[in-house]
């Protein structure tokens, strides 16, 4: 008689989700058609929705999850209100947004809006409207709060029970692993919030700001958040995402394709510069230094600057250093009275050649002597 040998339950897989840019969503595209696309899931953007509108129809058909991100830590900030198609969002509002538009009636209209896109896309997720919390009594704490409740409501009211909620907890690292107190409050508030994952969005974190300290108290925090039941994702993790995986202190990670390797809100929370154009601005104009021109009329190994009073250089002038000179009779200043706009160094005619070597000007070939120019 056979017998029954009892099996470790199969652990979740790891996930790993993907957040295409304004360039990525043809790459991506073309990884799902091939079969090549490795990841769990993708996180899209409400503001490219027409360049990426294919890529997640395709990730919907072949059960890939597609997360819609709202965008409300940019709606909610200068530097990321600036950015191009966050004021044309549905939930959006002529200002920057405040807590008093998330709240009352005008949060439910909001919450609405973004119930639409849900449905009209069909999403399969959608991180929770949060903001950023830049302490303990930051009053977008109780809003957010307000708000993911709300959400889950009217995802439910429309027959989308399924569509899953994730909360992105955002704050600034000093703020959150140095205050014990407000890790335990936000144990115990997220304790009873209808959220199915944490995702962790903590500044600054990620593949260049991960040093040995920021990653013990980072696993410290994910630690105490394993108190909430929920699976933890690590977004914008980069490199260190992996080691975080291997550790176990979180159930997946998330990250841009060409950027987006490291939590960064200096730029959302930076007032945009009225006068900038979104260029780069040009690199400074630096004066020429000196420059060491070898030749009969500086002396080998002089050092004489172009733009020095006096000076024979001319743009587009060439000197010939002191050992050729000797092997060219006559070469350096044949040179230096012929202008040359590009500044190339022109190249005798056969012709002249020939004749300077009839009239005598250069010695026959058995006779030529080449050790002054191997010494130059």
């Amino acid at each position: 008689m056979a017998t029954l040998r009892a099996l470790r339950p199969v652990p979740d897989p790891l996930g790993s989700y993907f957040r295409p840019g304004r360039r990525d969503g043809k790459f991506m595209l073309q990884m799902m058609v091939e079969g090549k696309f490795k990841g769990s899931g993708l996180v899209v953007d409400p503001c490219l929705r027409a360049r990426q509108s294919d890529l997640v129809q395709e990730g919907l058909r072949q059960k890939i999850e597609v997360v819609l991100d709202p965008r409300s830590v940019e709606l909610s900030t200068p530097g990321g209100f600036s950015r191009s198609g966050v004021s044309d969002l549905a939930w959006a509002s002529r200002d920057l947004h405040k807590p008093s538009d998330w709240t009352g009636a005008a949060g439910l209209t909001a919450v609405n809006h973004l119930v639409d896109a849900v449905q009209n896309e069909g999403y399969s997720a959608v991180l929770a409207p949060t903001h950023v919390l830049d302490g303990p009594d930051s009053p977008w704490w109780s809003v957010d709060l307000i708000a993911v409740r709300q959400l889950r409501d009217a995802l439910d009211a429309r027959g989308l029970g399924k569509v899953l909620i994730y909360h992105p907890l955002v704050t600034r690292a000093p703020a959150l692993l140095r205050n014990p107190s407000w890790r335990l409050r936000i144990i115990e508030d997220l304790g009873s919030a209808p959220i199915d994952a944490l995702w962790l969005r903590v500044h600054p974190f990620g593949t260049a700001t991960s040093g040995p300290l920021a990653l013990r108290r980072y696993l410290e925090l994910c630690r105490e958040l394993h108190g909430l039941k929920v699976p933890l994702v690590a977004e914008r993790s980069g490199a260190v995402g992996v080691a975080l995986l291997a550790f176990g202190a979180v159930g997946g990670i998330e990250s841009g394709v060409t950027i987006g390797e490291r939590v960064d809100l200096d730029p959302y929370l930076r007032p945009p510069d009225p006068n900038s154009n979104g260029f780069s601005p040009p690199p400074p104009r630096v004066p020429p230094r000196a420059r060491r021109l070898p030749g009969p009329q500086t002396g080998r190994g002089a050092v004489r600057s172009p733009r020095d009073e006096g000076s024979s250089w001319l743009p587009g002038h060439r000197v010939l250093p002191a050992g050729l000179a000797r092997c060219v009779p006559g070469a350096s200043a044949s040179l230096h009275n012929r202008p040359n706009p590009r500044g190339c160094s022109p190249v005798p005619d056969a012709g002249s050649v020939a004749a300077r070597s009839v009239h005598g000007e250069f010695p026959p070939p058995g006779q030529r002597r080449s050790p002054p120019c191997s010494r130059a």
